[in-house]
């Protein structure tokens, strides 16, 4: 196989890998990532109360730090991607495209001519 054969489908193999990390990146972006509720449930005793409130804000603080991570995580794979693409798409470009083998024109032995008679 040629060189430049296998340079051309090594970068274009780059690009479409970038392409599906993109795409990866918008599902985790998307993707939803549970809930959680903060009733204001109310127990017989103080102490209880107050302890299910901060664990119950504690579990929202948790919450919202996966959230985070989450969106951070989804926009570096999209940025990873992006560069992917851009990098693979560049090499592709500047790998030359193959040009056909030219054929040695023979040239045509001259015709002879026959002396009249």
């Amino acid at each position: 196989m040629n060189q430049n054969k296998l340079a051309r489908i090594i970068s274009l193999a780059g690009v479409v890998a970038g392409v599906l990390v993109i795409i990866f990146g918008i599902i985790v972006m998307g993707s939803y990532s549970g809930s959680w509720s903060d009733t204001s449930t109310s127990f017989g005793g103080d102490f209880y109360t107050y302890s299910f409130r901060a664990t119950a804000r504690a579990g929202n603080n948790v919450k919202n730090l996966g959230e985070m991570l989450q969106q951070a995580f989804g926009f570096l794979l999209i940025a990873m991607g992006l560069f992917d693409c851009c990098f693979f798409g560049l090499k592709y470009a500047a790998v030359p495209k193959e040009l056909p083998e030219a054929t040695p024109e023979v040239p045509a032995e001259p015709e002879m001519e026959v002396p009249a008679e």
